[in-house]
Parts: structure tokens; C-alpha cells; sequence
């Protein structure tokens, strides 16, 4: 008489999520919520989602709460957090299940494991140091936001839209991620079957998918100062990286290659509305509670 449901993701999932969603605006607070109007049964709905996952994290958690918590189904939202598949770490087969914070450390070599320093350039060091004054100012000075907004007007004019202007390197590391996903959701899809479960995976709109280039580029225009204490407004246009988007709106034409392919693959990336309607966000990664009901 129950219907028992586990759902996984990243931080648009997560039950942590509310400072993005609101309180119990999350997509599994809400799906509880809606099918309670039209369910006569009782409805369990245990989140798994964790902030920063990837499809082998949810994996793994999967693996281990469906012997425990048997499931009705199994819903999958992600898409966004593959891009992580995409760093110098994650090119190391042995670390395809590792953690973001795990692999976080890694990258920037606060972390060296059996030897291998995946920080070896000079970089990621001045990096950790533009960080640190960046923390030593405050998040509300005016040379924060100057500092924040540095990388992200860092592109040509001459970049052309037709393949995201992407070198053969991150393409190829790119495609790889997306059949690390297909590996994963397919891995989820056994794990469910055999335990008796119904597996979905729903591929996740973000903000910006699906737009060409010339769209992206006027969502870097700099804006003019306001206030004492923000040289931007903190919208969600100008906190977009081009380069971040190029990369994920690349990402997401290889997954849904994919996607295409899979009896268990919903896709949902491709709603106009969602993708680029900013008062649906908290910020350019994370929807909101309207989003999430949406």
C-alpha cells in the first residue's frame, strides 16, 4: 500500500538544497506534495541527493541504500555535475568514483595520493592565492568583485558558435564524460531492475543551455556600477562564465546523443522556458522553488 521512491542528484536534489529552493522547495519535497493530491497511498520519498555529485556518486549510493530501502522507483535528475568529469583528476581512471571534495583537493595539491601531485603547475597555486585575498577582503568589498569578474570576460570576439569553439582535447575529454554518464545511469538502471525498482534519469535544464554563441556573449556585457558595495549587480546574466557555458551546452549535445538511445532517459533540458527565464533561479546553476515546480 506504499509507494516508496528514492531520488538522486546533485545540489538541485539535495535535502540541504534550501538555501537554493527555499524551504521544501526542492524537486522531491514538491513531487512528494503533488502526488499526494492524487495518490491514495502512503508516500516515501527518501532523497539521496548530495551536493557535487556526479553519476558515479549517485552510483554508489544507490548500490548501497536500494539493499535497505526497497523502492518503488528510482528518479535520477542530473546532467550539470558531469561537467566535473571534464578536470585533470578525473582523466585518472582510478578516480572515476571519487568524490568532487576529494578530487577538489587533489586538484589544487592540498591532497597527494601514492605519490601522484595532481598539481604540478604553477596555476593552481596562484589560484589558492588570489582565493585567499579574496576571503581576507570580504565578500562585499568592490575588489572582490573586481577579482570575481576577471576570468570571466577572458574571451575572444572571434569565436565562432557552430561547435562551441571547444580545442579536440576538451572535446574528446567531453564525450568521455557524457559516456561516463551513459556507464553510470545504465549501472543504475541494473542496480534498480534487479532489486524489483523502476530506474528514470531525467536529463536537468540550467541556465543558458541550448543558446548560440551571440546570445551568450550579451550575457557578459559589464554592468555599470551601482551602490557603494557591488561594481555588478549580482544577477544571474553577468555571473554567467561563456566559457563554462560552452563547454556545458557541448556536454549536453553529447548526452543527449545518448539519452536518445536509453528506454530509461527522460529529457528535459531542452524546455526554453526553463533554461533561460532568470527569475526560475537562485543562480545560474541552481532553480528555484518555482523552477522546481516547474
Amino acid at each position: 500500500n506504499n509507494l516508496n521512491i528514492i531520488t538522486l542528484g546533485g545540489s538541485t536534489t539535495d535535502p540541504l538544497g534550501n538555501h537554493f529552493s527555499g524551504l521544501q522547495g526542492t524537486w522531491p519535497d514538491q513531487l512528494g506534495d503533488e502526488l499526494n493530491k492524487t495518490i491514495n497511498s502512503k508516500i516515501n520519498i527518501y532523497n539521496a541527493g548530495i551536493g557535487g555529485a556526479t553519476s558515479s556518486q549517485e552510483s554508489i549510493r544507490l548500490m548501497t541504500l536500494i539493499n535497505y530501502l526497497p523502492a518503488n522507483y528510482v528518479l535520477s535528475l542530473n546532467g550539470i555535475n558531469e561537467i566535473y568529469f571534464l578536470t585533470d583528476a578525473f582523466q585518472d581512471e582510478n578516480n572515476f568514483f571519487a568524490s568532487r571534495t576529494i578530487l577538489g583537493g587533489l586538484q589544487a595539491g592540498y591532497i597527494i595520493h601514492q605519490g601522484k601531485n595532481y598539481s604540478t603547475s604553477i596555476i593552481p597555486n596562484i589560484k589558492k592565492s588570489i582565493n585567499k585575498f579574496r576571503l581576507f577582503l570580504g565578500k562585499r568589498s568592490n575588489t572582490y568583485f573586481l577579482i570575481s569578474k576577471l576570468k570571466r570576460y577572458n574571451y575572444s570576439d572571434t569565436q565562432k558558435d557552430e561547435n562551441y569553439d571547444l580545442d579536440k582535447e576538451m572535446k574528446l575529454r567531453i564525450s568521455k564524460a557524457a559516456n561516463n554518464w551513459k556507464i553510470n545511469t545504465t549501472n543504475m538502471s541494473k542496480i534498480s531492475e534487479i532489486n524489483n525498482s523502476k530506474y528514470f534519469v531525467f536529463l536537468q535544464p540550467t541556465y543558458g543551455l541550448n543558446m548560440r554563441y551571440e546570445e551568450l556573449k550579451k550575457l557578459q556585457t559589464v554592468s555599470k556600477f551601482i551602490g557603494k558595495d557591488k561594481i555588478f549587480p549580482t544577477t544571474i546574466a553577468n555571473t554567467v562564465d561563456i566559457n563554462y557555458l560552452r563547454k556545458i551546452n557541448y556536454l549536453y549535445s553529447e548526452l543527449r546523443k545518448h539519452c536518445d538511445n536509453l528506454d530509461y532517459c527522460i529529457d528535459i533540458s531542452n524546455n526554453k522556458n526553463l533554461n533561460t527565464n532568470s527569475k526560475l533561479y537562485s543562480d545560474a546553476r541552481h532553480l528555484n522553488k518555482l523552477g522546481n515546480k516547474i
